[in-house]
């Protein structure tokens, strides 16, 4: 695996080289706008999303975990950028071949952002703008000579901020890039005068029972000191201005490596330009080919759908989003570079719980429970509600006890902070832990008996799993680990109220199966929580649901059912 990672990381800085190797100045001696018209503009349309979250364009809403790295190659070419009347001139556009390659880097922060750096690399290449006598097709606005522009466009910073999260149902976030413009680029269509800015506003809808399908839309304004460039165009004439940005993205992962996805977007000018140069509007469609659980490569092709002055009449792209993964071959939840047993999960029993290995002789720090509730007696024949209590120690000789470790002895019916429901237990009292610790606290031990009896009681419940939930307010990485050593410690203890090992299995959730979807302190306080399900009984039963969709999404998956 190792191996395959730095294969994958050697290509991309191998096509990175390449890349910025034919990046220097290398412009022609004219350029194609003249210097007596204007600063000139940028006629990239398609322009990478800013991280491995996005569609092709148009971003997503998702964003690395915290110090994750992501970083891409991505290649696009457009065709017939700038189209001007056709006079005899070689070709009837002043950009008649635009490539751009763009590069860009991205670091997670706290599991609600990233931050990150692009640099795009141009290419422009057209014939000569003179008509059948060689006078300029476009005098006082554009070279007659041959357009072969090599330059690095504008670098450009950028972040983005979560502030919804998708797995919740509505994924919402906001993002800006801002980018300084350093070569001649602008003067021959390939950059934004000197500087420009670009926030956005990102949503995102996941659908499917797995979120195999994917909806996102994003809405922007591309700012930048307007030039006075003017350009009279095919279908009108040119005016630099700012531009009003949009994308609707939508994928759906038809396989594990395979995503499909289609992707508008476009650019509203917003100046004195003709009408129809306005509006630049391009759809494409491609694929993502997974590598990896977050890598891929992406290819596409599209065409233009308005006659905007940078839609171009064909667009394809190709690139690799290389986003590094290290696994976790054993899944518990310590990931296989800091495991010092990737192959054996660790057993959180209190005990060297912090270096990923199960240890042979586990010391489990609990305090001493009080003896386990008695056993109910066998029956007798003056025992007239069959609960194994003979009618002169009965206190309710004609109803039978309900046994679940609260006055199991008095042989009454009675309600303890203990009911068996469908599929589970249903605990009336929460099993209290010390402060981001696996500690249960004293005041659970009351509950804990009542568990054990309940169990003990229901000798047909062959298999349960106590599951533990977080709720969202620390890392997702951190809430995995901490609710696996919580109902770690609970299996513990019920072992040593006298439940058999074999009848019980635990797993932790963290944070992704909330029983109130809120994000306030009430709905937290709903969210941390132990359940009881029953996996196998000795009626066969159908099994309950086993921890969560979105649990799966993260890769969170319950045991096997024996």
């Amino acid at each position: 695996m190792l191996r395959k990672k730095r294969c994958l990381c050697t290509s991309v800085l191998a096509a990175t080289g390449v890349i910025l190797a034919s990046a220097p100045a290398l412009a022609q001696s004219t350029n194609g706008v003249v210097d007596a018209n204007g600063d000139g503009l940028d006629t990239h349309l398609f322009r990478p999303a800013l991280d491995s979250k996005g569609f092709f364009a148009t971003n997503g809403t998702s964003v690395l975990s915290a110090n994750d790295i992501s970083f891409g190659l991505v290649l696009d070419y457009g065709n017939s950028l700038l189209r001007v009347p056709d006079k005899g001139q070689r070709n009837a556009a002043l950009a008649m071949h635009s490539f751009q390659g763009t590069l860009h880097f991205n670091y997670g922060i706290a599991n609600r952002a990233i931050i990150g750096i692009s640099l795009p690399v141009n290419l422009m290449l057209s014939g000569p703008q003179a008509d059948a006598n060689g006078q300029p097709l476009l005098p006082n606005q554009w070279s007659t000579a041959e357009l072969n522009s090599q330059t690095i466009g504008a670098p450009a910073l950028h972040a983005k901020l979560r502030l919804l999260r998708v797995e919740q149902g509505f994924g919402l976030a906001a993002s800006v890039q801002a980018g300084v413009t350093l070569t001649d680029a602008p003067k021959n269509a390939g950059a934004d005068p000197v500087l420009y800015a670009w926030p956005q506003l990102i949503a995102e809808k996941r659908l499917g029972s797995t979120g195999w399908f994917k909806i996102g839309a994003n809405a922007g304004m591309r700012l930048h000191p307007a030039s006075s460039t003017t350009l009279n165009l095919e279908d009108g004439t040119f005016k630099d201005g700012q531009r009003i940005t949009y994308g609707l993205g939508m994928s759906a992962r038809v396989a594990e490596p395979l995503e499909i996805v289609a992707d508008t977007y476009g650019t509203y000018l917003l100046s004195d330009a003709s009408a129809k140069v306005k509006p630049s509007n391009e759809v494409v469609g491609g694929i993502k080919l997974y590598v990896e659980r977050n890598s891929y490569f992406m290819l596409g092709a599209g065409t233009r759908y308005t006659p905007g002055f940078e839609a171009a009449t064909i667009r394809g792209f190709l690139g690799f989003i290389y986003e590094p993964s290290i696994g976790d071959r054993d899944g518990d939840g310590y990931k296989d570079d800091v495991d010092k047993c990737p192959d054996d999960p660790e057993d959180f029993d209190g005990y060297q719980d912090e270096d990923g290995c199960p240890e042979p002789n586990p010391v489990v720090h609990i305090p001493d429970p009080p003896p386990p509730p008695k056993k109910p007696p066998p029956p007798v024949n003056n025992d007239r509600d069959g609960d194994g209590i003979p009618n002169a120690q009965d206190q309710c000789p004609d109803q039978p006890e309900t046994f679940n470790g609260y006055k199991d002895e008095d042989g009454c019916p009675d309600k303890g902070d203990v009911e068996v429901g469908d599929g589970g237990l249903i605990l009336l009292k929460k099993i209290k832990f010390a402060t981001n610790s696996a500690e249960i606290l004293p005041e659970s031990n009351e509950i804990l008996d009542q568990i054990a009896g309940t169990i003990k009681a229901h000798p047909e419940f062959l298999l349960m799993e106590v599951a533990g939930h977080a709720d969202e307010r620390a890392p997702d990485q951190y809430n995995l680990v901490l609710t696996q050593k919580r109902v770690d410690s609970v299996v513990a203890a019920l072992i040593q109220r006298g439940i058999d090992r074999s009848r019980l299995r635990s797993k932790g959730y963290g944070e992704y199966c909330p029983e109130d979807q809120g994000h306030n302190e009430e709905a937290w306080e709903k969210n941390r929580r132990v359940e009881f399900k029953i996996v196998k009984s000795k009626d066969g039963g159908p099994t309950p649901q086993l921890g969560c969709e979105n649990a799966v999404r993260h890769g969170v998956r319950p045991a096997p059912l024996p």
